[in-house]
């Protein structure tokens, strides 16, 4: 294969550069059949009774997702803001740029409604004062409003704004905007209160907002840096711009395969082009490095790049492969984005490889095939380390053959190293702290924290919903209702869940605290109920009285936390829904989160021993033994296990987000271990160096273009530690550290390790089979 490939690059370069533009002409046209997908049930798996039971109360009551208004003033029960605050809410509803965005508003002057109008007109300033709080003290409404909607100094309040959760996300974005503007501006004019907004797409636009601004410059700084860093390693600046050529085409030929076959862009694909640019530069600077080595040996362009291409292609090859193993584990997920995910960069990888092996070559050959051959330079042996041309040579020299001459202080090292991490590693934290993720100096972020400051968890959007079919006005139904709320707040367990809210809470404060005695009692409450707060009625029961949902507000910081929320609600309902015909089912966010942590973190230690078990066995396929598959894959299973304890000392929670790193890592990581081994097999066995000697001679050879290639990895993630949102920036640091782990690993370890088994198992064939 990379025979074929060698010679069509030497013989027809014109040729090979014009198949990849014709090609990429073609991808150009598929490019604009992109479909942008951003509805997010498509992002959800099917199957789990918390989804399908969100979607039901979803179709049912027309969406759960929520816009909240902080109002503060010296009394939000002033005569004045309450004038403003009802004038506010008509407002929202028939402002036409919000056609479609507000579908109800709430405070907790509808409660009050119908005692301080009369004949539709507001009572008189004074008399109305007074009127509001005679009925803020009656019990009933205190339950209902207190601490919920007002704060007991009656200084906020909060305006609950339900939105239209069927809208796409530039139009949510779009809306949204103007929501917070024409709020603003009205808080402005009326100077009566001052108002702040939270909620699900107003915290999303803050993020995307924030996350776009920067992304383009911490882009751009990356592409910097390691233009910077190639420029240092190498003297042409056609070297220097190829790499970018190469992720420039493959990120158009991915995005021109999504169009043509109808794959749905989504936001996930924005994460390919920075993965790329990780990885597609170290397979360039690799392949670069052998070329000019070539070069250096007196080879013309043609025989240089013939050569690049059997020997580092194929190491590229191996390192593209196992790399395409740790994404393509992703694919068994139960979880759309990241099936895309893995999918999409295994794509990406595939093509990088495939430009590498090809265009670089091609274009290595019409570029410098005037310039004949380039003056030898005598290739160092065992004795490299004062023949080698610089100091950054002569220090990794040094490094190897350190290892090799001391390797049982190395193994003891690796040891104790390996042992601290892993007694370091039973210490570390599982928790994710929500908090944490949550970029500091936004608006909507820090109006959300207020409102769990003031109101605690009070958005139905982040509530456990709890779906209850079946005839609700049946007395004993509504009693089950409220036996499910008194229940679920004080079991002992809960110290999460704050309130609870349903159309049996209505029914009971509308009927003086007592249940209906039969369902047409029920039905004639509730005939009062929909004239006198529709909005509030709505979303909590349907209009055949079918079907109704109790919300369970509350807070949670950290994922256990929502765990045990779910768990709390779905333990009470499975005592409470036997005594009862209606049907019960537990849904909301906090339960499909939940759900789908809990599935992750066992679908992220599965794909990690896929992708762990996938990389050894194509190891042991290509090197053709067992023995060298494994030692080459000790290097990144030591940094993994150091990884775990690193987090500990850095205060980083082992959650799901590092497990799936860890399946990412496993295929990036190992690139330098195969390099090395590669290079080493080519020189003990090809060309028949004795072991130690060998070393010295691979590590001269690729020590800098690994050095080179981890320089800028690292310095790419490193640059994106500088996030302004925390999530990013652990990420950025994880990915880092783990690299250089590897670097490190693959430098002072493996090769103590391939010396003890040159030494036993001596010379027998060639590591490669005749088909590379």
């Amino acid at each position: 294969m990379m025979d074929k490939i060698a010679r069509a690059c030497e013989k027809r370069p014109f040729v090979v550069i014009g198949v990849i533009a014709l090609i990429t002409v073609l991808m150009l046209t598929g490019i604009p059949k992109i479909t942008t997908e951003t509805e997010m049930r498509t992002f959800l798996p099917k199957g789990y009774p918390s989804i399908e039971a969100t979607l039901e109360i979803e179709n049912k009551f027309g969406g759960i997702q929520y816009e909240f208004i902080l109002i503060k003033s010296q009394k939000v029960t002033n005569a004045n803001v309450v004038r403003s605050l009802l004038d506010l809410q008509q407002k929202l509803v028939t402002e036409p740029t919000l056609e479609n965005y507000v579908m109800e508003v709430g405070s907790y002057l509808d409660f009050l409604l119908p005692y301080i109008m009369v004949n539709s007109q507001l009572l008189p300033d004074n008399q109305l004062e007074l009127t509001i709080q005679s009925l803020l003290a009656q019990p009933q409404i205190k339950n209902m409003v207190e601490n919920k909607s007002i704060t007991h100094d009656q200084k906020i309040c909060l305006l609950s704004i339900r939105v239209n959760s069927n809208l796409k996300q530039s139009e949510a974005s779009e809306k949204t905007g103007y929501f917070e503007d024409f709020v603003k501006s009205y808080a402005s004019e009326s100077g009566a209160f001052d108002a702040s907004i939270t909620g699900g797409y107003s915290i999303s636009r803050d993020m995307q907002k924030m996350v776009g601004g920067e992304s383009y410059i911490l882009l751009l700084a990356a592409v910097i840096f390691i233009i910077v860093v190639l420029a240092l390693a190498f003297r042409h600046a056609s070297d220097v711009v190829s790499p970018f050529v190469v992720i420039g085409l493959a990120m158009v030929w991915v995005m021109g395969i999504m169009g043509h076959f109808g794959i749905s862009f989504s936001t996930v694909a924005v994460a390919i082009l920075p993965l790329l640019l990780g990885i597609t530069i170290d397979y360039a600077i690799h392949m670069i490095y052998r070329y000019k080595e070539e070069r250096s040996k007196g080879y013309d362009a043609g025989k240089s790049a013939v050569s690049s291409i059997k020997t580092t292609g194929t190491a590229v090859f191996l390192t593209a492969a196992t790399t395409m193993i740790g994404f393509g584990s992703w694919l068994t997920s139960d979880l759309p984005p990241l099936r895309d995910f893995g999918f999409l960069s295994m794509l990406g990888i595939f093509l990088s490889f495939v430009f590498v092996v090809t265009l670089l070559p091609a274009f290595w050959v019409i570029r410098d095939r005037k310039k004949g051959t380039e003056r030898a330079a005598k290739v160092p042996g065992y004795g490299a380390s004062k023949k080698a041309k610089s100091a950054i040579d002569r220090g990794l020299i040094k490094i190897a053959m350190g290892a090799v001459h001391h390797s049982g202080k190395v193994a003891i090292t690796a040891g104790i190293i390996t042992v601290i991490a892993i007694l370091l590693a039973t210490q570390t934290t599982t928790a994710i702290s929500f908090e944490e993720f949550m970029p500091a100096g936004v608006e909507s972020v820090e109006t959300s924290n207020e409102i769990e400051e003031y109101f605690g968890g009070q958005d139905p959007s982040s509530a456990v919903m709890v779906l209850v079919e079946g005839d609700i006005t049946d007395p004993a139904t509504l009693g089950a209702m409220i036996q499910l709320e008194q229940q679920t707040l004080s079991d002992t367990r809960n110290t999460n869940i704050t309130s609870s809210y349903s159309i049996a809470d209505l029914i009971l404060a509308t009927n003086n605290g007592s249940l209906p005695k039969n369902s047409e009692n029920a039905k004639a409450i509730l005939r009062i109920l929909r004239q006198q707060m529709p909005e509030r009625t709505d979303v909590l029961i349907t209009s055949d009285n079918g079907a109704a949902t109790i919300m369970f507000m509350g807070s949670a910081e950290t994922d256990a936390d929502l765990k045990l929320m779910a768990d709390i609600v779905r333990t009470n309902v499975d005592q409470v829904a036997p005594n009862t015909q209606a049907e019960f089912a537990v849904g909301g966010m906090p339960a499909i989160a939940a759900d789908l942590l809990g599935k992750i973190s066992e679908s992220a230690i599965t794909t990690t021993l896929i992708a762990f078990v996938l990389c050894t066995l194509v190891l042991c396929f290509i090197f053709r033994s067992p023995v060298l598959g494994l030692i080459t894959m000790i290097p990144v299973t030591l940094a993994l296990i150091w990884e775990f304890g690193a987090l500990y000392v850095f205060g980083i929670p082992l959650n799901i987000m590092t497990v799936l790193i860890s399946a990412l890592l496993i295929g990036i990581g190992i690139d330098f271990s195969i390099h090395i081994t590669h290079r080493y097999m080519e020189e003990w066995k090809d060309r028949l160096r004795k072991p130690e000697e060998s070393v010295g001679t691979s590590v001269f050879h690729v020590g800098r273009a690994i050095l080179v290639a981890a320089a800028s990895t690292c310095g790419a993630f490193g640059i994106i530690m500088l996030s302004g949102m925390p999530m990013l920036g652990i990420f950025g640091g994880i990915m880092a550290l783990v690299i250089i782990l590897c670097m490190l690993a693959a430098l002072f370890v493996l090769p103590s390790i391939l010396v003890a088994y040159a030494r036993r198992t001596g010379r027998k064939r060639s590591v490669l089979g005749p088909s590379f």
